[in-house]
């Protein structure tokens, strides 16, 4: 380390900074959460099981979140992998997802 100024300069290598952003999920996070329902569908369930699951009681899944925007479309996405639904989240979300402020 240098002087300069009474300050002690350093160099580095990497630097990692790791912001919160309320709201926005990444695409990267998008794609997790989607292939992470994947996952514990073929974990749990087989492809008919799930399916079936799906057609039956799709009225009546409820997922709950917290009111926080990114996390509610972690949540959609999440089920949109799990439950293997196309389309937008948009209505996965008013149909499936339930935002608690006390989910946090």
């Amino acid at each position: 380390a240098q002087r300069n100024c009474g300050r002690r300069e350093r160099s580095s290598q990497k630097v990692l900074i790791v912001l919160k952003w309320g709201g926005e999920l990444s695409y990267t996070g998008y794609l997790d959460a989607i292939d992470l329902g994947k996952k514990m569908r073929n974990e749990r369930y087989d492809e008919h099981d799930c399916l079936s699951l799906y057609s039956s009681y799709r009225h009546d899944v409820k997922t709950y979140a917290s009111d926080e925007g990114r996390c509610i479309k972690t949540a959609a996405a999440f089920l949109k992998g799990f439950l293997s639904i196309e389309g937008e989240l948009a209505p996965i979300i008013s149909s499936m997802v339930m935002a608690d402020s006390k989910a946090q």
